[in-house]
């Protein structure tokens, strides 16, 4: 292996991978903070019902979903299948990229709200296949193991508390979606190459 590969590939891993996913979480989970906050006096179940609130939250929203959606899709190319070779989960991204977008660009309305939700739970389940299939992909190391199955209980914790507290939909909303960037960087640090 040449001298300038090793650098290129210690760059992408240790400055690009997490830049892409740090731009990839403001884009996605940001503007849902952002958007609670604005709201925090008109609270809605959903992340979904705050954001069609008005034109300027939707368009947000939609704008940092597709700034977001594509960082992670750079990153899911870079670290999925040129560093591990993965074809299977770099698809499963791109299909949970597109269903990102309509779920983003289709409010939760009544003229859009089935389309709306069916795209949401499918970007969600992309989502899930993504973690689930990964360490299978991405072996990691036993440490990184722990935390990685941590997230998974906390997930699992989180749908149970989403499932009692449904008035309060939008907080497991933001611990599942933020909780998936820390699932990448375990794979992403924890990784063994």
């Amino acid at each position: 292996m040449k001298d300038h590969c090793l650098g290129d590939l210690l760059l992408w891993w240790l400055v690009m991978l997490p830049l892409l996913l740090l731009i990839s979480f403001l884009g996605t989970c940001g503007t849902a903070y952002y958007i609670l906050y604005k709201y925090k006096y008109e609270r809605k179940t959903s992340i979904s019902l705050h954001v069609a609130i008005d034109k300027y939250s939707h368009r947000l929203y939609a704008f940092g979903h597709f700034v977001g959606g594509l960082c992670f899709l750079i990153f899911a190319y870079k670290f999925f299948y040129v560093m591990y070779g993965s074809l299977i989960l770099l698809l499963l991204a791109c299909v949970g990229f597109l269903v990102e977008q309509v779920q983003a660009i289709f409010p939760h309305s009544v003229r859009f709200g089935k389309i709306h939700t069916i795209d949401a739970f499918l970007m969600a389940t992309f989502m899930i296949i993504i973690l689930m299939l990964a360490p299978i992909v991405v072996q990691i190391t036993s440490g990184w193991s722990v935390a990685y199955i941590s997230l998974i209980c906390l997930y699992v914790l989180t749908s149970l508390c989403a499932y009692f507290n449904k008035v309060k939909f939008y907080q497991a909303q933001l611990v599942f979606f933020s909780v998936f960037y820390l699932f990448m960087l375990v794979l992403l640090y924890g990784g063994v190459s």
